[in-house]
């Protein structure tokens, strides 16, 4: 289980865990026009004993090429 402490930046369902057993893989997918930073809490389990990390993830801003309006 993924959470981030920002759903404004990344959204609950957008971290992406994926991976069988022991080898798994967390992708992280910011909403669109976003930045700033995140503290995202993961839980594990194995059915016995349970552990949680916490790190910090930051999403910079990113600039946008220049459109012309007519």
């Amino acid at each position: 289980m993924a959470e981030s402490g920002n759903p404004t930046l990344i959204p609950h369902n957008n971290i992406i865990i994926s991976g069988n057993g022991a080898n798994r893989t967390l992708k992280l997918v910011p909403l669109f026009h976003q930045f700033g930073t995140s503290i995202i809490t993961v839980t594990v389990s194995d059915g016995l004993e349970q552990a949680t990390q916490t790190f910090l993830a930051t999403v910079t801003a990113v600039d946008d090429a220049p459109q012309n309006w007519l």
